[in-house]
């Protein structure tokens, strides 16, 4: 296949799933595939491509978790690099934000957003337990 074959392929791909906690619901979330012409100005195309694959692997991954046993979201430095990230995210989610319609979708999409830039750079995850203190820092 040519690469303009592809890039229709992936264009016009959508990626559908049922919530495993809401079985009593008939409910779908789909998550579309990027349009070249929906992407924000200063969002090239393939970094556009990234994020929302990202986000369709973390929404996946994510979906149903309670919010005590997810990882913790490390901090990122910021940097231009991680402001595009955050736009083509922004942009990614407020067309999938429109298509849920129950909270724990919402929260769901609004969690897997840090976890998604966090996926674009490398940086991991801390799956492991929390720990409190027990004396003043």
């Amino acid at each position: 296949m040519s690469k303009t074959e592809l890039d229709t392929i992936k264009k016009n791909c959508t990626l559908t799933f049922r919530y495993a906690n809401d079985s009593s619901s008939d409910e779908d979330v789909v998550l579309e595939h990027p349009k070249a012409a929906g992407d924000d100005g200063d969002v090239n195309y393939e970094q556009s491509d990234k994020v929302r694959s990202s986000l369709m692997k973390n929404v996946m991954m994510f979906k149903g978790f309670s919010p005590e046993k997810r990882p913790k979201i490390p901090r990122l430095k910021y940097d231009q690099n991680v402001l595009k990230s955050v736009k083509a995210f922004n942009s990614a989610i407020s067309e999938e934000i429109d298509k849920v319609e129950s909270l724990e979708q919402i929260s769901d999409l609004v969690y897997v957003g840090p976890i998604t830039v966090c996926d674009i750079y490398d940086v991991k995850t801390d799956s492991g337990p929390v720990t409190t203190r027990t004396e003043p820092p």
